[in-house]
């Protein structure tokens, strides 16, 4: 059993659900269940108990999971022990974050927290738009990168850490009729324009989320593109269609637009993101201090 096949089970154990645990470790459902497969066959035991309604440890994987947690634990202090080694030395680090608003208000506390902690540490550090992040990223400016999991697609040979996930809401403005429904349908809204962002670093979320409407049946009357998010956002709350929005990180807008519950994924996740060929020992030290600072995120394994 190696460690992708360790994680791939600690991961599905804690989580009791193959799909969830496939988003969180960004895998195919199918290959994460082929690694499952592999160890229960290798161990000669059944460590899940499967149904279309539910997941199960059985009791030899309750006992595996416990055993495999205190593992890992020891794992991986024994190889930040290791790094500790060269880190009282000094270096530097160079960080990568989204313009997106979801790091923000996390962000600062942690470059506090690991300055104060590692003053030998030459820290650079900038918020960047996605076209920047992505050449740094590629071409190794950047030891490390937060950004949104969108951001990141198609760039080979990284290191992804799953950090927390935003989720934005359908709304439209209170003063329009529609917001007097007690409940709105995919059907209502075909009606109405969707307001979208006339930007190409944004164009990987936009496809994915047309791949959700189309699944879901979700056709607009048709797209109003704004020029930038903001804008976007004044659109939407003056009554000019419907938009996605991140009220909770728009307070502004609770009281101007009315939330809409479809059943279409919106979701997208903030992700660190480093080249797998880079050693550089204070990635992990600023990684985990970014992982105590964001609130509990139980995709995480």
């Amino acid at each position: 059993m190696n460690t992708t096949q360790i994680r791939c089970f600690l991961t599905v154990a804690k989580l009791l659900s193959f799909t969830e645990a496939a988003k969180a470790l960004f895998m195919a459902q199918p290959a994460l269940s082929k690694q499952i497969a592999m160890i229960e066959q290798e161990l000669d035991m059944q460590l899940f108990d499967r149904t279309r309604r539910y997941v199960r440890l059985t009791p030899q994987g309750e006992i595996l999971y416990h055993e495999l947690q205190n593992i890992v634990k020891l794992t991986t202090a024994a190889i930040n022990k290791a790094r500790s080694i060269g880190i009282e030395q000094g270096g530097t680090l160079s960080v990568c974050v989204t313009s997106d608003e979801l790091p923000k208000e996390y962000m600062p506390e942690v470059i506090s927290v690991f300055m104060s902690s590692h003053a030998n540490v030459q820290l650079d550090i900038s918020v960047q738009e996605t076209a920047a992040l992505r050449e740094g990223l590629s071409k190794g400016v950047y030891d490390l990168a937060v950004a949104m999991d969108f951001e990141i697609a198609g760039i080979e040979h990284l290191e992804i850490r799953k950090l927390a996930e935003q989720r934005r809401d359908f709304v439209i403005s209170r003063r329009h009729p529609l917001a007097k429904m007690d409940h709105i349908t995919i059907g209502d809204l075909t009606n109405e324009l969707f307001i979208s962002v006339d930007n190409e670093e944004l164009k990987p979320a936009i496809e994915k989320l047309e791949e959700e409407f189309n699944r879901a049946g979700y056709k607009p009357k048709g797209l109003m593109n704004a020029p930038n998010v903001d804008t976007m956002h004044m659109w939407a709350a003056a009554g000019h269609g419907v938009a996605l929005v991140d009220v909770k990180r728009n307070a502004w807008m609770k009281d101007l637009v009315h939330v809409i519950k479809l059943p279409i994924d919106t979701s997208s996740s903030l992700v660190a993101a480093w080249r797998k060929n880079n050693q550089n020992p204070y990635i992990q030290v600023f990684l985990n201090q970014l992982v105590d600072t964001l609130p509990p995120f139980e995709g995480d394994a």
